[in-house]
């Protein structure tokens, strides 16, 4: 049996897709995501002496600052709040963009964190994911209808058919 050969017989229609997406919404939704850089410490003293002396500097300084001073520091772009460790996560997710936050002690190490970005929670049209939803509802469909059709072959086979009598 090929699946492929069904394909088409299981393609949903233009209601069955809204009605997917309309009650499956939230499995589309693009979760608030942030750019930002973290400046990575071994003590708080640190920590706290880098960000009294950047307070008054532009971004681009302060990245020159830390090179100079050979303080180690990440860029991260794009991640939501699963992405990063709670202990960061909770302070990350509270900055304003260009804000610079305390210090954050975790298990690793003290951090100083510069919000660079927020993008907001996106929630992607119909249009935009109904190639998603046409493609899970087939397969779906799909798999559903060939189980169901190895089961009653399966059990014709138990009731005595020879393979000349399945059709």
């Amino acid at each position: 049996i090929n699946k492929s050969d069904f394909k088409n017989n299981f393609s949903p229609s233009e209601n069955k897709l809204k009605e997917y997406y309309n009650n499956n919404k939230n499995l589309f939704v693009n979760p608030e995501e942030r750019s930002f850089k973290q400046f990575n410490f071994k003590s708080k003293e640190q920590a706290e002496e880098f960000k009294i002396n950047i307070t008054s500097l532009s971004i681009n300084e302060i990245e020159k600052y830390a090179s100079n001073k050979n303080i180690k520091f990440n860029n991260f772009e794009d991640l939501n709040k699963n992405q990063v460790l709670d202990e960061l996560s909770n302070v990350i997710f509270s900055l304003n963009k260009g804000q610079i936050s305390d210090v954050v002690k975790t298990t690793l190490a003290h951090h100083i964190i510069i919000l660079d970005n927020i993008f907001e929670t996106k929630e992607p049209s119909l249009n935009e994911v109904s190639e998603i939803i046409k493609n899970t509802i087939t397969t779906v469909q799909l798999d559903n209808f060939i189980n169901d059709l190895k089961l009653k072959i399966n059990q014709q086979i138990l009731d005595g058919l020879t393979i000349g009598e399945l059709t």
